[in-house]
Order: structure tokens, then sequence, then C-alpha cells
């Protein structure tokens, strides 16, 4: 699951074309990257604080560097994609 701006370009073509790929790195350098292949439903309204995992990764981060307040980013990124996924295949990067 991810948020999102509820505007932005994937969520319209998430409604449009609900298969969807999203590739994300699994190491710090970017490397050994994991593709996931899936459904992706899109549902707005959605405040991501209200996910205590969510809130205890990215909180220092939100109120720190960010410069944001936890509400400002649960009215900002008020859209949830959530992925089914079908598939899921990793990149070995080391070789």
């Amino acid at each position: 699951m991810v948020f999102s701006t509820p505007g932005a370009r994937k969520v319209h073509n998430i409604t449009q074309r609900p298969t969807v790929t999203p590739h994300f790195n699994s190491d710090l350098e970017g490397g050994d990257v994991v593709v996931i292949t899936g459904h992706a439903t899109v549902a707005h309204g959605r405040r991501p604080s209200a996910l205590g995992a969510y809130l205890d990764k990215y909180e220092a981060s939100i109120t720190g560097p960010l410069g944001m307040t936890v509400d400002q980013i649960d009215r900002t990124y008020d859209t949830e994609i959530r992925v089914r996924p079908t598939r899921v295949r990793l990149t070995d990067t080391s070789a």
C-alpha cells in the first residue's frame, strides 16, 4: 500500500488500467530490485496516519526534515493505492 495525492497522474492511470508493475529497491544502494505485478485499487479519503506502522516509520521525517505536520500529510496524501500481487520477481544486482 502507498499513499498519493488525489490528482496524481498515477491515480488517474490506475483508475483507467488497474494492472500495475511497481519496482522497489530493496537495499540502500538501489540494487536488488523487487518487481511486483498486480491489480491496484484506489481509495480516496484515507489517512496515512491511521496506520500505526506508517507513523512509526515516517513521523520523525515528516516533522523533521519535511517540516510538515502529520495532519498536513494526511490532508495532502489522502489517496490510498493498494496492490494485490499476482507475481513477484527479484533481481539480483550483485553480479
